[in-house]
């Protein structure tokens, strides 16, 4: 069996400095991508007082055993610093191949304690972020016909209580990512999505159960993730606009689906319709894959016109 290998590939894992992102540069960088390592050095929640700089200590271990990196302190949140984190890859290594949004923060807060300063620092870093790296080096990717992203979304994107602005931003992230990735279809660029389980400073920040703590620390292993991301960040990756699934070992595809439900003709759509059917229309049997809005479309059609007499 053949490895992947990165050589002559040019990556940049944001977020690189500490946890998954650190985890994901290493890794690509031992089979032989140069890696532009950003890292802002904040914490968890945001605050951007740099705390050491990780990026850094992250590149001298690449260094360490022998592969390529620098480092880059840029704030992933602004258009200024997702700009300059791309012409940083393209100055010291002539040109960009792959994304690694990794970059993220989070905090627990009741819904109603959320100040709209708070939603957009969250959006800045999730998904301002992943905007503004994948806009930039577009034209590079464009231009060479070829291009790997994958940004990190999380199962949050399903709901957790006291994180709306977080929750809300990963869930947005999968609709992005598609987005791109259809765009990116004639162009050589694919796109996917990372939803990732690990135990980082960010788990550890949002988790009090000691039970879970536990089974986290010992089953939810950073370096469980990674190959996930290496797979998706190379060439010979042919999936797009997929969301993965990733923890302890556990991979798995993540997707939307259409349930069965039912038909109602003219008059027969009415308020008590609805409330009498609800059971029928909850149904989970038979239901249908959904890759993008094109094809709920498309079955959507199918359905109305196939039941009709």
């Amino acid at each position: 069996m053949s490895e992947l290998r990165f050589d002559g590939k040019v990556a940049v894992v944001t977020g690189g400095g500490r946890g998954l992102g650190r985890c994901h540069a290493l890794l690509l960088a031992s089979r032989g991508a140069k890696v532009v390592v950003n890292d802002l050095g904040g914490n968890v929640k945001g605050g951007t007082r740099p705390e050491g700089n990780p990026a850094q200590q992250v590149v001298d271990e690449i260094g360490a055993a022998d592969g390529v990196a620098v480092a880059d302190t840029n704030d992933v949140s602004t258009p200024e610093g997702t700009k300059t984190i791309i012409e940083t890859a393209i100055r010291e290594f002539g040109h960009i191949d792959i994304i690694v949004h990794n970059a993220g923060i989070s905090e627990t807060l009741p819904f109603t304690q959320i100040t709209w300063n708070m939603l957009d620092r969250m959006w800045g870093v999730n998904i301002r972020g992943a905007w503004g790296l994948a806009q930039t080096a577009w034209p590079y990717f464009s231009k060479q016909k070829y291009g790997r992203i994958v940004n990190t979304g999380s199962w949050a994107m399903a709901g957790i209580s006291d994180c709306a602005h977080y929750c809300t931003a990963k869930a947005a992230m999968l609709g992005f990512t598609k987005a791109i990735a259809l765009d990116g279809a004639p162009l050589g660029i694919k796109a996917n999505t990372l939803l990732p389980s690990a135990w980082t400073r960010m788990f550890e920040d949002a988790v009090k159960d000691a039970k879970l703590i536990a089974l986290t620390k010992k089953y939810w292993k950073p370096e469980f993730v990674s190959p996930v991301v290496a797979y998706l960040a190379h060439e010979s990756c042919e999936i797009s606009g997929e969301a993965i699934s990733a923890q302890g070992g556990r991979i798995e595809r993540v997707f939307y689906a259409d349930g069965n439900g039912i038909l109602l003709k003219g008059e027969e759509c009415t308020p008590e319709a609805i409330r009498d059917r609800i059971d029928d229309i909850m149904d989970e049997k038979e239901p249908a894959l959904i890759s993008n809005a094109g094809d709920f479309t498309k079955i959507s059609f199918k359905k109305i016109l196939g039941k009709r007499p």
